[in-house]
Order: C-alpha cells, then structure tokens, then sequence
C-alpha cells in the first residue's frame, strides 16, 4: 500500500470513495422503484448483495460514519455514504407524500431521520453482532413493522391498503375485534 498512499488518510479517503460509490449504485436502483416500502427493499436488498459481494463493505459504511464524528476533519476529505443514505431517505420520504402514499401532513426530516436511524443500528447490528444472515430476518420484521404498523393511539393497529386499490395511503384498521384483540 505504500505505493500507492502516502499516509493513512489518503487510503481512508480512496475507502470512502469506494464505498461512496457502491452506496450511490444501491440507492440509484432503489430509486428507480415506484413506492416508498419498495424503495426501501429495494435499497436493503441491494446493500445485502453488495455485502455479499464484499463483507467488508457495509462495516466500513458504519465505522466511517462513527469515524467522521469522531473526527470532523475526516468529513471534509471527500463524499461519504452516509451524507447519500441521508439524502435518499429524506427524498424518498418526500416523494411518498407526493404520491400521496403516506399522510400531506408528515414531518419529512423527522421519518427520514427515524430511517436514518434504523439504518445504522441495522447496518452496526448485522455488521458487528449478528451473522449476516440475520439480516433477511430482520429485515422480514422492519417490513412488517411498515406493512402493518404500530398500535395507534386509539388502539387500532395501523395498516397498508390492499395493494390492489389504487391508494396506498395508511390507514387506521376499521375492524372492531382488530381493535380488542390489540387493545389488550
């Protein structure tokens, strides 16, 4: 490597270019999906094979991220996936309004930054603690969590649309025993 880098620095900036680009072809082809939980398949499904392709790949992601806050100047030395994970989630979020698939009234940067979240404690989580494998099971629950949502606050379980209708708003469940049944 001393050929070719002077300095640490100078490699962990080729690293963040690398992975930089590799996050952007994930997200470019999740972007090409028409709704937002597609999207957002989409784009785990597509860092699950790039991880495949490179187990090293996801876990550099994650320590770059902690890495640059950790030391700010590190931020400056280059694009980093994370400032294009932040983008694609605030765009698709902001797109799904558009399509009218989830509520006019939703705090754009508060749900990206709640899939921002989610994405780094996945990405730390398969990356460090669970065999990568664990991923498709946990991404199953994260889909679910999305599909048929949390208890609302009458007590009502939240869910999608059938996706044959047209609308893809969410919306709370009208059946009486899904509310008792969730209520208790």
């Amino acid at each position: 490597m001393h050929y070719y880098f002077d300095n640490r620095e100078q490699v962990f900036a080729a690293l963040q270019q690398e992975a930089y680009s590799a996050v952007a072809e994930c997200i470019a082809g999740a972007r090409r999906q028409p709704t937002l939980l597609t999207q957002l398949a989409g784009f785990a499904t597509a860092l699950r094979r790039l991880e495949r392709l490179d187990k090293s790949m996801l876990r550099f992601v994650v320590a770059s991220r902690l890495e640059m806050q950790r030391s700010p100047e590190v931020r400056q030395r280059g694009p980093a996936a994370a400032d294009a994970i932040t983008e694609f989630y605030r765009q698709v979020v902001t797109d799904a309004v558009e399509r009218g698939e989830i509520p006019p009234d939703t705090d754009v940067t508060a749900v990206a930054d709640m899939l921002f979240a989610m994405f780094w404690g996945m990405g730390f989580s398969v990356s460090f603690m669970h065999a990568p494998d664990d991923f498709r099971q946990i991404a199953k629950q994260v889909e679910r969590l999305f599909v048929e949502g949390l208890l609302a606050s009458d007590g009502r379980r939240l869910h999608a649309v059938d996706s044959r209708r047209r609308s893809r708003r969410w919306r709370p469940s009208r059946d009486p025993d899904a509310a008792r049944t969730n209520a208790g």
